[in-house]
């Protein structure tokens, strides 16, 4: 397990965060092969985050795994991600890029407490978040909310059959934020994405996405914006499941 950073508590899964500061760098020099590893992304770069954050850019997707292998999880760069755990914070599944937290990925599947709809789970996992970020003085940006969709996975066996051919893909609730974290020394600015899919019947599911800032705001809003548009819709249950999954976290 590893330490908890006081902005990881803020949105339940992963951070809330901002886009402010930094005009966008150009020519970032990249790190050699040989220096490039899960605990350095950013390698031997002259400026190590702005190198992770331009390979989350760059990499393609390919999937990792949670510990209960019912998920699929599409990560850029997907090596050079580490499967965590959060002290006080258990969810399904964390994934952390780099041990300076260039970037992190969580998600949290739970009861839907009777709405299931994306939107109400977006809701739902954003109201929780809301004291946490305060209590650690959290600065909250401005919340942008809209629509996309997804293809549905084995959740379509929760289908009547005759709906299971042509109700193939499903919304998607999106919610991109900027937030701040100020501490006694320094402060850090993050940009970040949550999701909510329509998942198993009775259930939410929802994953979150965040980089911090650095010196360059308009690279980390382009890593989130590829995220949103490319990984998140790729969420995927395991083809083996062929019921609703138990509630289990780590």
């Amino acid at each position: 397990m590893v330490p908890l950073r006081p902005w990881l508590g803020s949105l339940f899964l992963a951070v809330l965060v901002s886009a402010c500061s930094g005009s966008p760098r150009r020519g970032i020099v990249v790190p050699t092969v040989a220096s490039v590893s899960k605990h350095a992304p950013g390698g031997d770069a002259d400026e190590p985050h702005e190198a992770a954050l331009q390979r989350l850019l760059e990499q393609p997707h390919t999937g990792h795994t949670d510990r209960f292998r019912s998920l699929r999880v599409m990560l850029p760069d997907r090596k050079n991600w580490r499967r965590v755990r959060f002290y006080g914070h258990p969810t399904r599944a964390n994934f952390r890029y780099g041990d300076d937290h260039h970037a992190v990925a969580v998600i949290t599947y739970e009861s839907s407490r009777g709405n299931d709809s994306p939107t109400h789970c977006l809701n739902q996992a954003i109201g929780r978040a809301r004291p946490v970020a305060n209590r650690f003085s959290f600065a909250l940006g401005h919340v942008d909310h809209t629509m996309a969709r997804h293809r549905r996975g084995s959740e379509r066996l929760a289908l009547p059959a005759h709906a299971r051919t042509s109700e193939r893909f499903s919304p998607l609730a999106v919610a991109t934020m900027s937030g701040e974290f100020e501490s006694l020394f320094n402060t850090d600015a993050y940009r970040a994405a949550v999701v909510a899919y329509r998942s198993w019947p009775g259930t939410c599911l929802v994953q979150g996405f965040a980089v911090r800032v650095g010196a360059d705001a308009e690279l980390a809003r382009a890593v989130v914006d590829r995220w949103v548009k490319e990984a998140a819709p790729r969420l995927r249950w395991s083809v083996r499941l062929r019921s609703t999954p138990e509630f289990a976290n780590r």
